[in-house]
Parts: structure tokens; sequence; C-alpha cells
């Protein structure tokens, strides 16, 4: 018999806790694996910007909040994509998740549409700033990951 147990992010202690409480004479093989790198976390900047994506009313469940998230870590490491969304930024979304640019675009628009919908106002007001005019027109996909990119860079410490 074995068993597989996945010890990531297990303790010193609690690893061994737990290989002490294994009977000695046992005849069951038990293999320990742990990931080194946490590939299977999200980074502290996607955390952030998917927190705030959640406030501001992204329906998580579309392909478009995907995009966005992905959109927007990517303008707080390179900001110089901003300028070319078109060109860089929607062709290397497409790359990264198999699809289009042009579908990458499409599910970012329907995704920021559907929000504006929602009608938070007051959480864009807070994240945005209460002089935006996105109360009164649905902002566009550049408009939107450019203000998420600058709020989150301006508001969070060690991203």
């Amino acid at each position: 018999m074995e068993y597989k147990v996945d010890c990531t992010g297990w303790s010193k202690e609690h690893l061994l806790e737990v290989l002490l409480a294994v009977p000695q004479h046992t005849t069951a093989k038990i293999v320990l694996y742990w990931e080194e790198n946490n590939t299977n976390k999200e980074s502290s900047k996607e955390k952030i910007v998917g927190n705030y994506l959640n406030r501001l009313g992204v329906p998580c469940h579309l392909r478009g909040y995907t995009y966005l998230k992905y959109s927007v870590v990517r303008c707080l490491c390179n900001p110089e994509e901003l300028e070319s969304v078109t060109k860089i930024l929607y062709p290397a979304i497409a790359k990264q998740f198999g699809t289009t640019p042009g579908r990458v675009e499409h599910g970012i628009r329907h995704a920021i549409q559907k929000t504006y919908e929602n009608g938070r106002t007051t959480e864009w007001k807070n994240v945005f700033g209460a002089g935006c005019n996105w109360c009164y027109k649905k902002p566009t996909n550049s408009q939107f990951i450019a203000a998420l990119s600058d709020f989150i860079n301006l508001n969070s410490i060690d991203i």
C-alpha cells in the first residue's frame, strides 16, 4: 500500500509530527512531495488585482475576468505595455491562454460592460476617484486597465 502526502506549506515541526506518528513496523510506503516554487499558488500581485476586481464587481465567472486580471498584473510589471494594448498586450494574453487577440479584447470589453451594468458606482469612485466620468460613460478596455494598474501602484505596498 502506498500513501501520497502533499506537504506543500507544511512546517518542519508538522512534518516531523506526521512522520513520528507512522508505526515503525508498517509495510506501507509513504511518499512525501511538495512544490518548491508554489506554482499552484497565486502571486501576491494576482491576489491584489483579484481583490480589486471583485470589489469593483467584475463577474469572476467570465473569461474576461481572467484576461483582465492577467493584463493588469502584466501592466504592473511592464507599464509600457499600456502604450500598445492591441499590438503587445492582447497578443501576449492570447498566447498565454491559447486564444486570439480579438477574443481577448472582446472578453475584456464584455467583463467591463457587465461590471458597468452592475451599478457599483460607489466602489468605482472609491477606486478610481470621485472625479471619474465613468459613472456616466463606460470606460474603454485601455482606460480600465490603466486606471486599475495606476491605482494599485499608488496604493499597494510590496507588490
